[in-house]
């Protein structure tokens, strides 16, 4: 049944904000970068993400557009390995995402590191498709599911917040938060 406020969806609907990337393995990568411990970028190409430990996460997913569905398996690597890989500085209290085509979600670091929140590569025991977030989907029980950021680039300069997210074909410019 799904909460208040919404209704459930036939399937599992498609809604994304604009055009669907194109996945390019040679250029993809995913990037934790800004208010880092060290300042570093991190970065590991996409074979390298699928070597990091993977969790499973049953989820309904509820999406801003007032639809849901119902029980999802989600298969991905946890958002605490990649805090574990680029720690956050002292003081950060949130995780910036950027996507392609200027989409973004702020979320708050206690969010990110829950136990259910991963970076999804599955669904269902298969590989996500490029309409439902492949090839590195966030998945963050406590939010609205609708967001799927796949493709970042940062705009030269201090960023002042941890910032995830993942470079891909098409560079995009966004202001970093200060």
């Amino acid at each position: 049944m799904p909460p208040p406020g919404q209704r459930l969806a036939k399937g599992w609907p498609v809604s994304h904000y604009g055009p669907v990337p194109r996945f390019r393995p040679d250029r993809w990568n995913l990037q934790v970068f800004g208010a880092t411990a060290t300042r570093q970028t991190y970065s590991w190409t996409f074979d390298e993400v699928l070597t990091m430990p993977r969790a499973t996460v049953l989820a309904d997913l509820h999406c801003a557009s007032g639809t849901s569905t119902l029980g999802h398996e989600f298969f991905g690597v946890p958002a605490s390995t990649l805090l574990d890989l680029a720690p956050p500085a002292p003081g950060v209290s949130h995780v910036m995402a950027w996507a392609e085509y200027g989409y973004s979600a702020n979320l708050r670091l206690s969010d990110f590191t829950a136990d259910s929140t991963i970076m999804a590569t599955h669904h269902d025991g298969e590989p996500l498709t490029l309409e439902h977030g492949f090839p590195l989907r966030p998945l963050l029980r406590t939010k609205l599911s609708g967001s799927a950021n796949r493709a970042i680039s940062q705009l030269p300069g201090p960023v002042q917040q941890f910032a995830l997210g993942q470079a891909g074909a098409q560079p995009v410019v966004v202001e970093a938060g200060s």
